[in-house]
């Protein structure tokens, strides 16, 4: 079955007539009646009546000609799509996130923008850890992650810098430091503290402890977690100090624990949207220009220091 001959079958039956038919579709009278008596012999039904004035499609040509409607609409949607898939359009564009970032008001805002801009990209968002995206973001699982600990020679990676965190102090309440208001890092040598695990940035514990270590301080660690909620609660607990994002803060509000800023303590962390640098995926494209429009830049992982 020829879709050629469906659409003559389709043109005849709207135009009640072989000959109007014929000029519509620019074939002559006799290929056209030649093809659908083809078509007739093919399926073994008639799909015309003769009428006078005219033509019209038996039960049979009524039923095939619910069906060839129905496949010249699947084919018009087929090419529909991949026109719009040549432009970024009608795709899914893959972006893993760590477990900070949705809570980070640039991101959801950041999102939210994108899919007014192109409904017609489907974002699909993974939960990951930082570490786990970049062999995810080189297997080519994903198009793009939302991250700490990138990694300092990685000229194959492109990102952008989405936000960025130091870290303060956390204490319980009524703590023996509470009223003091400049807190340096040798000052917490007899402390207890609750520590985010080394899996959660090995970038960052690292240089974090190389931080601490430098002012005369090895933190005594009694409790390790992969979950700043945890952090915080154990602190409110009274098990001890810890050391915390200030966007974890902002976020949190938490009345029953202390935050306060330490001198020496400065150690920052990078959250970056981070893509192959030869992905050139129209929509990974266009998710980029947006957040450059919204005030981030670009820069090759290569020229910054290690998350």
């Amino acid at each position: 079955m020829d879709l050629h001959h469906l659409k003559y079958v389709v043109v005849a039956a709207e135009e009640g007539s072989f000959h109007d038919a014929s000029e519509r579709l620019k074939v002559a009278p006799s290929a056209l009646s030649r093809r659908i008596q083809d078509l007739e012999s093919e399926l073994g039904v008639a799909l015309f009546e003769r009428i006078s004035g005219g033509i019209r499609p038996s039960y049979a040509g009524e039923v095939l000609i619910g069906y060839a409607r129905r496949i010249f609409a699947e084919v018009e949607a087929t090419a529909e799509h991949f026109r719009r898939l040549a432009n970024g359009q009608e795709t899914v564009l893959r972006i893993a996130l760590n477990g900070i970032a949705p809570q980070l008001p640039v991101v959801p805002a950041l999102f939210r923008r994108f899919r007014i801009r192109h409904p017609e990209v489907e974002l699909k968002l993974i939960a990951m850890r930082s570490s786990d995206q970049l062999d995810a973001l080189r297997a080519g699982n994903i198009d793009a992650g939302i991250l700490y600990a990138r990694p300092e020679d990685a000229p194959d990676l492109t990102c952008l810098r989405l936000a960025s965190h130091r870290f303060v102090l956390a204490l319980p309440l009524h703590h023996a430091l509470a009223g003091i208001d400049e807190i340096r890092l040798e000052m917490l040598v007899n402390e207890d503290f609750v520590f985010f695990t080394r899996s959660f940035g090995t970038g960052i514990y690292d240089r974090l402890m190389a931080n601490c270590r430098a002012h005369g301080l090895v933190p005594r660690v009694i409790q390790e977690t992969s979950s700043e909620h945890m952090q915080l609660g154990l602190v409110a607990a009274g098990m001890g100090v810890s050391f915390v994002f200030d966007s974890v803060v902002d976020r949190q509000n938490r009345p029953d624990i202390l935050i306060k800023t330490v001198r020496d303590l400065a150690v920052e962390e990078h959250l970056d949207l981070t893509w192959r640098q030869d992905d050139t995926t129209p929509a990974l494209a266009q998710f980029v220009a947006l957040a450059v429009q919204n005030g981030v830049h670009a820069a090759n992982s290569s020229d910054d220091q290690e998350k």
